[in-house]
């Protein structure tokens, strides 16, 4: 089973996207 999720995580002001 594959999917895609988007993850946003905030630190220090900094924005992470994960695929």
């Amino acid at each position: 089973m594959k999917h895609v999720a988007f993850v946003i995580i905030e630190v220090s002001g900094n924005e992470y996207l994960i695929l």
